[in-house]
């Protein structure tokens, strides 16, 4: 072997005595060689190492999988998260647009606001895109700031029916009424709740002209079918009420027992009404409160006066309607927007009774004066009703515990069924400044318990 060692002018490994081409990379090799310097190489290549290629092939394909790990996670990094959104249909919005709030729920052990977070914004922003879809409706849905979500709709349609409808929080309660052994007072108290219902499906409308319709069909999984079974058994002849959103919806009177799992509520007279409760159950129910702060009838374009919604209490016998006249001859453009069914006119002294049993009880009420009803519940079994109705549930408890004490007749005060009316409405008013906002809250002496701005002036 020389004592003079040549190197390839390409990759500067050093060359054996002799070689035409590079052992490491394969370029030829030029010229005699040159005194341990760095030799010229043509650019003509010779056979490749094996070696090389296969270690060249691993260390890609190793850079490939960490590209994998790494680049998603950087995609939902605090610093590179872009807006959520939620797209029903695509297109050029043209409908109306509404701004909504939500707002965090209070903690049920320690009554504080909980923290807004990011799972509760996608999915609220999932359930009212379900709840949308399930209508028809064609909309966009973004986040547009902290705890804001814009919707714009992309048809015209009427703005009153969508905001009831992403108004809502979906839950759903089914009461009894008994007494508080708190207040000994008689009060309405939850037996089945939206999570007795079957996940797809649970509830459905009855349509106008249909057995019982309008109304609602609410279907029970395994678990809410024996709660339903068990409630109805506890409460032959008596309401169970059904609240949505903590309003009372309905009272039906249980007749029988119910074991197919299917509670059936009829007679609510506004279709538009149950489908709203419908999609709004099905979708699920909102992890958030919402509030709406800024509606604009035509995406694209301002409201053309300020809008302001006033909460009122209403007097024995008024409805939201009047509040609506009330405004109107004042000169203001008013709306009503939803009343709220909590309220009682009337209760009355009642009991259920064998049918053996009934009529000697009725001669005995009647002959110390008392003016008896008597209706038929369940086959063998007729309702008593004394003392007519009244207006009061302390003057029907007056009664009942007179009727006790007197006769030794065991009987309960109730609700007089169908008397249940608004208590309170929900008014929007067009055209308003903050002055006569303030003004209306005095003109109605104190009737007025909440304002706020859907579009500021």
């Amino acid at each position: 072997m020389s004592d003079r060692e040549d190197y390839c002018g390409a990759c500067g490994e050093p060359l054996d005595e002799g070689e035409t081409f590079c052992g490491a990379c394969g370029e030829k090799a030029s010229g005699e060689g040159s005194d341990g310097k760095v030799r010229s190489v043509q650019g003509r290549k010779g056979k490749p190492d094996s070696s090389k290629i296969i270690l060249t092939g691993l260390v890609i394909i190793l850079a490939a999988l960490v590209m994998m790990l790494v680049f998603p996670k950087m995609l939902h990094s605090p610093g590179m998260t872009p807006h959520p959104s939620a797209t029903v249909d695509s297109g050029v919005p043209s409908g109306p647009s509404l701004e909504l709030q939500l707002v965090p729920l209070d903690d049920p052990v320690t009554r504080q606001k909980k923290d807004l977070t990011e799972d509760d914004i996608k999915a609220s922003m999932v359930i009212l895109m379900k709840r949308l879809a399930s209508e028809g409706y064609k909309a966009q849905i973004i986040k547009s700031g902290e705890d804001v979500l814009s919707i714009s709709f992309l048809e015209e349609t009427e703005a009153d029916a969508i905001r009831r409808l992403v108004l809502q929080r979906g839950v759903m309660e089914i009461k009894e009424e008994r007494l508080d052994p708190v207040t000994k007072k008689m009060g309405w108290f939850t037996a089945l709740d939206r999570s007795c219902l079957v996940e797809e499906g649970g509830a459905e409308v009855i349509p106008q002209g249909a057995p019982g319709g309008p109304g609602l069909s609410l279907v029970m999984n395994p678990g809410g079918t024996k709660r339903l079974e068990e409630c109805t058994k506890n409460n032959k002849g008596k309401p169970l009420g059904l609240f949505i959103d903590g309003k009372l919806i309905a009272a039906p009177f249980v007749g029988d027992v119910i074991t197919s799992g299917r509670f059936v509520i009829g007679g609510i007279t506004d279709e538009a009404e149950c489908r709203r409760i419908v999609s709004a159950l099905n979708s699920g129910t909102l992890p958030v409160g919402v509030k709406m702060m800024k509606l604009k009838p035509v995406s694209g374009t301002k409201t053309e006066a300020p809008m302001g919604r006033i909460k009122a209490k209403l007097g024995p016998g008024e409805s939201g309607s009047a509040v609506v006249s009330d405004l109107g001859e004042k000169g203001y453009k008013a709306v009503l927007h939803e009343g709220r069914q909590t309220a009682v006119k009337a209760y009355v002294v009642r009991g259920s009774f064998r049918k053996e049993l009934a009529k000697p009880v009725r001669e005995y009420l009647e002959a110390n004066n008392y003016k008896v009803k008597e209706a038929p519940l369940r086959e063998g079994w007729i309702s008593l009703e004394a003392g007519g109705l009244f207006p009061a549930r302390e003057d029907a408890e007056k009664t009942r515990k007179k009727i006790k004490e007197d006769l030794d007749i065991e009987l309960k005060v109730e609700p007089q069924q169908g008397s249940a009316e608004e208590d309170e409405a929900f008014v929007e008013i067009e055209g308003v400044d903050e002055k006569g906002l303030e003004q209306i809250k005095d003109s109605f002496k104190g009737r007025i318990t909440e304002t706020e701005w859907l579009q500021k002036p």
